[in-house]
């Protein structure tokens, strides 16, 4: 999960949004099974790759 997310704040950081928000989704389909207090907080965090709302 945190490949994803580290993924997808290099992507974000290249201007790629569009392949970061899909890392993102991959990460949290992950999170839903495993459950990573760490991750799910990766994920929420802007500017590190965290997911857009909205």
């Amino acid at each position: 999960m945190l490949t994803h997310v580290e993924r997808a704040r290099l992507y974000r950081l290249g201007g790629r949004e569009r392949d970061a928000a899909s890392e993102l989704r991959d990460a949290e389909a992950l999170d839903r099974g495993v459950h990573s207090p760490r991750a799910a907080r990766e994920i929420e965090l802007p500017g590190r790759g965290g997911a857009r709302r909205g």
